[in-house]
């Protein structure tokens, strides 16, 4: 009996450190696994604010050639305009005088061809 009531001392001796040992294996456990979360969750957000960053790159770059090209096209309509300006200007001037006074020079022109009409 008595190595059975030493037996029962050393399982209980044995088990307490086992328990413990056991706790610290959990404790620890739990501990890695957070680490091990904490990891993903930071690769996570990296790899989210690397897409963010591209993504708003690519906008910046999107928005960048969208004015280049407006401002290419509003070149091009300032020049038409500026054309079409010195086209009219042109043939005011083909009609008969100076740009200012074309409107009355036109109308002097009528005038004046309606009046040799009716002579002739």
């Amino acid at each position: 009996m008595h190595t059975l009531g030493s037996t029962d001392s050393q399982i209980a001796r044995g088990n307490a450190p086992c328990t413990a040992e056991l706790q610290s294996f959990t404790l620890s456990h739990a501990e890695v696994l957070k680490k091990i979360e904490a990891k993903r969750a930071k690769k996570a957000a990296s790899k989210a604010a690397k897409k963010a960053a591209k993504k708003d790159k690519k906008e910046k770059k999107r928005a960048k050639k969208r004015l280049k090209k407006q401002r290419k096209l509003e070149k091009k309509a300032r020049k038409e305009r500026e054309q079409q300006s010195r086209k009219r200007k042109d043939m005011a001037q083909e009609e008969g005088g100076s740009s200012p006074s074309s409107a009355s020079s036109a109308s002097e022109v009528e005038v004046a061809s309606s009046l040799s009409g009716q002579s002739g």
